[in-house]
């Protein structure tokens, strides 16, 4: 697909066969996934993944017969932006302990106790939301993207 204003940037999603679909949609970046995906989960991901920033130049794979609502599509989407180191439910914390939280994790990664270094350098910043990591990745400076943990 060639992306909607976005400088002709494009978009590779691969569907399974229609026939075998079944469950919820699911997403992987590349080829990951063989399971079939209904004509509604396939018209919904090519329409999002249009109009979608977060999947330039990246390759999808899309399965499930059950379509998500708009916000299950972002939140599905976000696997293009960069893999997700760990995901937790919040269930009732208020807002200021979620950011609370989620500084204290992001400075684990650069302690200096040695046991939870990230292979790739990264730099952690307070933010009003929780936290910014940032990835300096040498090899591909270019590529190199910042993740915020909110």
């Amino acid at each position: 697909l060639q992306k909607q204003n976005l400088g002709g940037e494009r978009v590779v999603v691969r569907l399974g066969d229609a026939k075998g679909a079944g469950g919820p949609a699911a997403l992987a970046v590349g080829d990951g996934l063989d399971e079939g995906t209904s004509l509604q989960v396939a018209a919904g991901g090519l329409a999002r993944c249009c109009v979608d920033a977060r999947v330039a130049n990246t390759t999808l794979s899309l399965a499930g017969a059950d379509a998500p609502t708009s916000d299950g599509w972002a939140d599905l989407l976000l696997k293009a932006d960069g893999p997700e180191l760990a995901r937790y439910s919040a269930n009732d914390a208020g807002a200021d302990d979620l950011k609370a939280w989620a500084r204290e994790w992001a400075s684990l990664w650069t302690s200096g106790d040695g046991g939870r270094r990230l292979t790739t350098p990264v730099t952690v910043a307070p933010t009003a939301a929780g936290a910014e990591l940032t990835f300096k990745d040498a090899r591909a400076p270019k590529r190199a993207k910042a993740g915020g943990v909110s």
